[in-house]
Order: C-alpha cells, then sequence, then structure tokens
C-alpha cells in the first residue's frame, strides 16, 4: 500500500523507484499495489509507476466539495424550484458516495480472487451473473430517475431493491450447502459473501436515492415511514412491478453443461 508522504521528492503512489525498482524487482512482489485512502495525487504518473487501484475516488471529494456548496446554497434565498434541486442533492448526495465506496469493494474483492486465481462453480457464477444484472439494471432506474426527475421511473427501484435482497439471502443459503457438500471451499465463500454483500448495498442505496425522489414532493420527508407504508402496503403497481423482476431475473435458471459422453 502506498503511504502519503513523498520519496526523494515524489509521492509514493507514483514513485517509480519504490514500486518498480524496489517492490517488483527487488522484493519481487507480483501482488496489487493499492494506495492508501487519497493518497493517489496523480493519473497518468501512478499508472505509468505502476499503481494498480486507487483507495479513496474523486468520488469522495466531490461528495465534500458538493456538500459544503449545497449547504452554503442552502442559507440564500431561492426560489420553489430551486430549493427542491438543493434539497434533493443534499439528500441523495451521501448515497451516490457509498455506490462509489461499493464498487471499490467490489473491484478489490475480484482483484483478490484474481490473485489468488480462486474461482466459483459454475452454479455460484450464474447466480452471481444473474444478480449483478440485477443491481445493474437497479442502478440504472436510480440515476436516469434522479437525472430525469422521473418519478414513475423511480417508482420501480424499491421493488428490484426488495428482489435483490431477497435473492440475496437465497444465494447464501446455497453457497452454504455447497460448502457443506464440498462442492466450494471457504476461500471462495468468503469472496461469495463479500460480493453479496456490496451488490445488496449498492441496492439499497439506489432505493435511498428513488425514496427521496419521491418523498420530496411530499411535505414531509420521512424515509423510513415510507418505506414502511410501501412495504406493509404494496399496492397492485408495486407487485406488477416485483413480479416482473422475479420472472426476469430467475436464479433458478441454471442447468449444469452435459459432458460429450452424455450427450
Amino acid at each position: 500500500m502506498a503511504a502519503y508522504n513523498k520519496f526523494r521528492g515524489e509521492f509514493c503512489a507514483e514513485n517509480n523507484y519504490l514500486v518498480r525498482k524496489i517492490l517488483r524487482n527487488e522484493w519481487g512482489f507480483d501482488g496489487v499495489y493499492v494506495t492508501d485512502w487519497g493518497a493517489a495525487h496523480s493519473t497518468v504518473p501512478s499508472m505509468e509507476a505502476g499503481l494498480d487501484l486507487e483507495m479513496g475516488t474523486l468520488i469522495d471529494k466531490y461528495e465534500d466539495k458538493l456538500g459544503t456548496y449545497l449547504m452554503q446554497m442552502s442559507t440564500h434565498e431561492m426560489n420553489g424550484s430551486q430549493a427542491k434541486q438543493v434539497s434533493k442533492f443534499l439528500h441523495t448526495v451521501s448515497d451516490f458516495e457509498r455506490l462509489g465506496d461499493h464498487a471499490v469493494n467490489i473491484s478489490e474483492v475480484a482483484a483478490e480472487l484474481n490473485e489468488k486465481k480462486i474461482a466459483f462453480s459454475d452454479e455460484a457464477q450464474y447466480e452471481l451473473d444473474v444478480l449483478e444484472n440485477a443491481v445493474k439494471e437497479c442502478v440504472s432506474l436510480a440515476v436516469d430517475a434522479f437525472c430525469a426527475d422521473d418519478l414513475e421511473m423511480a417508482a420501480k427501484v424499491e421493488p428490484l431493491r426488495e428482489l435483490i435482497g431477497i435473492l440475496c439471502d437465497e444465494l447464501k443459503l446455497r453457497h452454504i450447502a455447497r460448502l457443506r457438500t464440498g462442492k466450494c471451499e471457504m476461500k471462495q465463500g468468503f469472496a461469495f459473501n463479500d460480493l453479496l454483500t456490496n451488490l445488496e448495498r449498492i441496492a439499497a442505496h439506489c432505493s435511498n436515492i428513488a425514496v427521496a425522489m419521491i418523498e420530496l414532493e411530499a411535505a414531509d420527508f420521512d424515509t423510513h415511514e415510507y418505506l414502511k407504508s410501501v412495504r406493509e402496503l404494496k399496492n397492485d403497481t408495486y407487485m406488477a412491478y416485483f413480479d416482473e423482476y422475479e420472472r426476469k431475473y430467475d436464479i433458478n435458471g441454471y442447468r449444469k453443461k452435459k459432458t460429450k459422453a452424455q450427450k
């Protein structure tokens, strides 16, 4: 991991002497070289020096600056439309930042899988692919709804978030069953659970963004009460979306490939 300080006039994250000559060549380190949080000060020089992963991204910096700016804006007189937009950003900026954090977490798991040459079983990989596609749609819905101020699209996010939570619980149980029967090993189990946790949290933050948009149309903002009422009532529209997603993201579709002998 790259430190914050400089060595011989260059930051450690972009120090070719430290990374390539000492770490890679003399010590023979062939793992992933990452920075400490916020320790990267450049893109091209760090990449050319051999940096693999930056911990703490521009998203963190943007959140700080945008949050500060929005708080300053809120102290000035604004018309109704401007006040609504400021409130919308204030209620969602931290959720967007958390999406970036979980994306970094997933990239770390991927780097570990690659470094240790860990592979999932075909069945587990199929389940992950289905879940990842569901999460991709959840992110797209939330971001597109936010950018377009589309409340109808925002209403589609929470039913998908609920299904993703159910899928994650089911996949954890299935993975435990595979561990017990020897189809998977413990080293795969840790990575699998880490991926499930981060994917589930991404969906939850997408739901927070969509809920914020919907609730800001009302006089009182109470995310918890809104989600509670939505999940208890589950009107026909909500259930129609949920049923559509349940058919679309079916984790039971895996079929083991037949061998030549079986064919």
